[in-house]
């Protein structure tokens, strides 16, 4: 049996067509079956990022709250894994 898990996709922003790029991403994570993804546009469900496995953002123009920050930065300190893709350094 495969371990399940827990990705979480913040995938949102201006200038780009978000809504081909997030069902893209959908499409290329639902082939592993391991695999459950929950989606958001933007950092701020803290809860969600917290229990997730990995934290992949495709991104552009769209920064975490500060508290949103100092959770994504104390999550991964702990062993959590950011998968970070277009524009999530803006």
């Amino acid at each position: 049996m495969t371990r399940r898990i827990n990705a979480h996709l913040v995938c949102g922003g201006w200038w780009h067509d978000f809504d081909y790029a997030r069902l893209q991403l959908l499409q290329l994570l639902s082939e592993h079956i391991e695999i459950r993804t929950t989606v958001a546009s933007d950092f701020e469900d803290i809860a969600t990022i917290e229990a997730c496995d990995v934290l992949i953002s495709y991104t552009c123009n769209v920064r975490p709250s500060e508290a949103a920050q100092q959770a994504i930065r104390s999550w991964v300190e702990r062993g959590g894994r950011f998968f970070a893709l277009h524009a999530t350094n803006s």
